[in-house]
């Protein structure tokens, strides 16, 4: 009687394991994370894309996983330094988020030491330049030094172009754009900083007097849409244009600025190798937000589906996850070195009837 009872007691601890794992595997697990973008100031337009794609993304992928309730907690970081430890202060210890996906580069490098502390995973889409390293931070734009290289030994060895000009923005990304391409260009170069946007007017016409054989412009797009306009009110037969990676990203800026994009003709641009960012990725954004996507939303939609995908209950594990990630998005086939930065082909483009292509 003793061993019936026994063995009945062990068959209910057994079925009683079994349906509490089998209410474990279907339970509504709770991730609240954090959206850390430049809302307002110069990137505002760049920051508003990457939310929307953020939340289109999280749509799709909550339809798909209902056991999955995703909430996000919306931080404006102005692209500011000290907005940004602000926004990542609150996120932290007062709202408790469990992954940051962000896009600022100086809030980024200002905190990375913080935040590797912190130790939660973070998804940036911004360059970072301090603090490189293997630990919980992932870039999912491409590294700022690979394609420029590309792009300076196309100019040293492709191009007829003796005396060139190369003009850049005063910002961290730039910044290291340029250290970049000058450190591989042989030629004779003059250079030129937009410390902000009142000196682009004054910059377009030296160059312009100047009579360069080539300008490369390693600027964010609106500085950069904002020369070329400026350049061409002085000239009819400007200096070839050379461009970084930020044609593509940012060619809603340029077409939005110069208003026909044939000005441009003839322009070489380095780009990254993309997926099917104006394809099926364009059509669902532009049906629920009525517009095309902005720069970079792509990035958004695709950081979403890798923190996600990536997903498990513990950091380290979690982390050890997006590491190991290969997938292939609307940005383009994505995968990380070992420092968690975004490896990406890069290929030198052209401008024709208005257009970038091969």
């Amino acid at each position: 009687m003793k061993i019936k009872i026994i063995i009945a007691v062990l068959l209910l601890l057994v079925a009683g394991s079994f349906l509490y794992v089998k209410h474990e595997n279907n339970s509504t697990k709770s991730i609240k994370v954090g959206i850390m973008m430049p809302l307002t100031g110069q990137f505002g337009a760049v920051g508003e894309g990457i939310a929307n794609s953020i939340e289109l993304a999280k749509e799709e992928y909550v339809k798909a996983h209902p056991n999955m309730n995703i909430t996000f907690v919306t931080e404006d970081d102005a692209f500011d330094t000290k907005k940004g430890i602000s926004a990542y202060k609150k996120l932290i210890e007062l709202d408790h988020v469990q992954a940051i996906i962000m896009v600022s580069t100086p809030v980024l490098d200002a905190l990375h030491e913080q935040m590797q502390k912190d130790g939660i995973p973070i998804i940036s889409i911004g360059l970072q330049n301090n603090g490189i390293a293997k630990d919980n931070i992932f870039q999912t734009s491409a590294s700022p030094d690979l394609p420029i290289y590309d792009l300076a030994k196309h100019v040293n060895e492709n191009t007829p172009y003796k005396r060139i000009a190369i003009v850049y923005s005063n910002i961290p990304g730039t910044i290291g754009f340029y250290n970049s391409f000058v450190s591989k260009f042989t030629g004779t170069h003059y250079d030129y900083q937009i410390k902000d946007q009142g000196d682009i007017r004054t910059v377009a016409a030296t160059i312009v007097s100047k009579k360069y054989d080539a300008i490369v412009f390693l600027n964010t797009p609106i500085d950069g849409a904002l020369i070329v306009k400026d350049i061409l009110t002085f000239t009819k037969t400007p200096p070839h244009f050379v461009f970084d990676i930020q044609l593509q990203t940012g060619w809603s800026e340029y077409k939005k600025v110069l208003g026909d994009t044939n000005l441009l003709n003839g322009s070489i641009t380095l780009a990254l190798k993309q997926g099917d960012s104006y394809g099926e990725f364009a059509s669902k954004y532009k049906t629920k937000f009525s517009s095309d996507p902005l720069p970079f939303s792509e990035y958004g939609y695709d950081s979403f589906y890798i923190l996600m995908n990536a997903y498990a209950i513990n950091n380290k594990d979690w982390i050890n996850n997006i590491q190991k990630t290969k997938v292939d998005g609307p940005s383009g086939k994505i995968s990380f070195d070992e420092n968690g930065v975004r490896i990406q082909d890069t290929v030198i483009k052209q401008v024709k009837g208005g257009e970038i292509v091969e």
